[in-house]
């Protein structure tokens, strides 16, 4: 059986093609492919579908009746669906990523085939797929990022997991439980998208960091939650800073060791090293990490890493933070310097 997994987010923070599409992924071999898009709607037919299907469940109304076939009333409330969409979309910018690729059948509680439809009511593998898209879509996320240059956040727009049978019919696999801020659209020019794609070929080699990746993307999705924004960038940020600490450390004694200097100055030199192995706080850290990547803008961004940290620091402490003046653009800021220069072993000015 083959899956098709398409999520679609909108995109605050860049202005996409006037028409058309602008295509920034294109993988066959690995069934990846994405885009920058005005028009949203053509990608978002089956997640349209899939959530009419469950409005028709709800509603009890899966067999033919008096408002027509079942293919027909489908039609109907995927069309109402769009239509109460279609306001939000006007002159907005969407990123899109598809995955596609088989995956064994599994045996659903029911199934029921209607017209050219198949209805399984849970069992689907849609958590196990969408938790491998979304280590795709951080790494994507973040290379369009990097490459804008500007604030950036993302809303979703849509997202649906559906299944294709050999015999040609599509799968609906339903599940049945319970369960303010300003950015300014810079624009997005064509030669752009190149550098998405070498970007996100960067960020995809990233598997020690998929962790931080996917807390990124996470605080951009948090638009309109600043605090949830702040804790899930600070928390990759941290996460960053302690997985990468001990590359950059080794580094810096490294340049501190020569074979003219005497032996004891090698034997002082691992003294301190023995001594201070545990007793680096999380500043000193980073503070080493920005010497080493980006050294014309040290000094600035560990100032502003222990104003983010006061505040993280105060929040955890149950002080009283003002939403509204928490650094979340501090936090995504830097963030996106230093992980670019470690991916990428860049030093720019």
């Amino acid at each position: 059986m083959r899956f098709v997994h398409i999520t679609v987010h909108e995109v605050l923070g860049t202005i996409g093609p006037d028409e058309g599409e602008t295509v920034l992924l294109d993988d066959p071999d690995s069934g990846i492919w994405a885009c920058l898009t005005k028009d949203p709607n053509q990608h978002c037919e089956d997640s349209d579908q899939s959530l009419a299907i469950s409005m028709m469940l709800l509603r009890g109304v899966t067999g033919d009746g008096p408002e027509g076939s079942f293919g027909k009333r489908l039609a109907k409330e995927t069309e109402m669906i769009r239509a109460e969409r279609e306001p939000r979309k006007k002159g907005r910018t969407y990123l899109v990523l598809r995955r596609e690729g088989e995956i064994e059948d599994w045996e659903p509680h029911a199934e029921r085939e209607v017209d050219e439809f198949v209805l399984r009511l849970n069992g689907a593998p849609r958590m196990q797929i969408r938790e491998v898209s979304r280590s795709i879509f951080s790494a994507l996320v973040l290379s369009l990022a990097l490459v804008v240059e500007h604030p950036l956040k993302i809303d979703r727009y849509c997202d649906s997991v559906v299944f294709n049978r050999d015999d040609g019919k599509k799968v609906f696999a339903m599940v049945l439980d319970a369960s303010g801020s300003v950015t300014v659209a810079t624009s997005f020019p064509n030669r752009a998208a190149e550098a998405v794609g070498k970007m996100f070929r960067i960020m995809a080699r990233l598997n020690d960091l998929t962790r931080v990746l996917k807390l990124f993307t996470a605080s951009l999705e948090s638009a309109e939650d600043r605090l949830r924004s702040f804790q899930a960038g600070w928390a990759a940020l941290e996460i960053f800073v302690n997985k990468v600490f001990s590359q950059y450390e080794e580094e810096f004694f490294t340049e501190l060791e020569s074979d003219d200097l005497p032996k004891a100055h090698s034997s002082y030199i691992t003294r301190i090293r023995t001594v201070m192995n545990d007793k680096y706080r999380l500043t000193d850290r980073f503070s080493l990490i920005a010497s080493r990547l980006a050294p014309e803008h040290a000094d600035e961004d560990v100032d502003r890493f222990i104003a983010a940290k006061k505040s993280r620091d105060a929040l955890a402490h149950g002080q009283n933070e003002d939403e509204a003046s928490l650094p979340v653009d501090t936090v995504q800021e830097l963030l996106k310097r230093y992980l670019e220069r470690h991916s990428t072993g860049s030093i720019r000015n």
